[in-house]
């Protein structure tokens, strides 16, 4: 299992986000597939959303796949701030 939160993006990034990893990992790695995402708004100190992301991943590859898609994702401007991207693995959950 694969869960994914998303903190300080709004709604329509979120989905795009959800809907990117969602079609990567299920092309790549059907089997492990049960990908939730939550998302909420967390200000920082100035008061604007500062995008993170906490990905809980079975394995190494299944993050990096993670970390794939929202490279792209910020690289074609479709997500404004670069989300740093925190992990933990499913033994440490």
């Amino acid at each position: 299992m694969i869960i994914v939160k998303i903190h300080g993006v709004g709604e329509v990034e979120a989905e795009k986000i959800r809907r990117e990893i969602v079609t990567a990992l299920s092309s790549r790695m059907a089997h492990k597939l049960v990908t939730e995402i939550v998302q909420s708004k967390v200000a920082d100190h100035l008061g604007d959303p500062f995008p993170y992301l906490e990905c809980v991943a079975p394995d190494i590859k299944a993050f990096q796949e993670v970390q794939r898609v929202v490279n792209l994702l910020h690289g074609r401007h479709e997500i404004r701030k670069m989300p740093l991207i925190f992990i933990k693995f499913l033994d440490e959950a």
